[in-house]
């Protein structure tokens, strides 16, 4: 049977410029779906607030279940707001995936986060919308 709990729903965190750039250390959990349960990813949207300094790093920005990963993932940005001197929108549905998947083991009991493979150093800031729905395990 259906439950509530089970339809799509969307969930969002903020992040101040300085979670922004601690995002390499402090990954995001977007989403726990708990014990017994997957969590299913429909999409992704970031919408950034351009602050002072523009992003110089080059680095990526990577959406997943195991933050310590840079080649496995749902999604990423490479170059996350790179060069970039105004607010901006991403929208992610998933890239394909590499032979090896969306994460290096199982994704049952596994948050749903975000990270990125370095430090950020622009002056900007995030509202992160996840759509998802999660399903109990059978």
């Amino acid at each position: 049977s259906l439950k509530a709990q089970r339809l799509i729903t969307t969930v969002t965190s903020s992040l101040d410029n300085a979670a922004v750039q601690d995002l390499d250390s402090t990954p995001l959990d977007l989403f726990n779906p708990g014990t017994g349960f997957i969590v299913i990813p429909i999409a992704v949207t970031i919408v950034t607030t351009y602050g002072a300094s523009i992003e110089a790093s080059n680095n990526h920005l990577y959406i997943g279940y195991d933050s310590s990963q840079t080649v496995v993932y749902w999604d990423n940005v490479s170059r996350f707001m790179g060069g970039i001197g105004t607010s901006n929108a991403y929208v992610l549905s998933g890239g394909v995936p590499t032979a090896k998947g969306v994460n290096p083991a199982s994704i049952i009991n596994h948050p749903f986060v975000m990270w990125s493979n370095a430090a950020f150093d622009g002056g900007w800031s995030c509202d992160v919308y996840v759509t998802y729905c999660y399903t109990k395990v059978l």
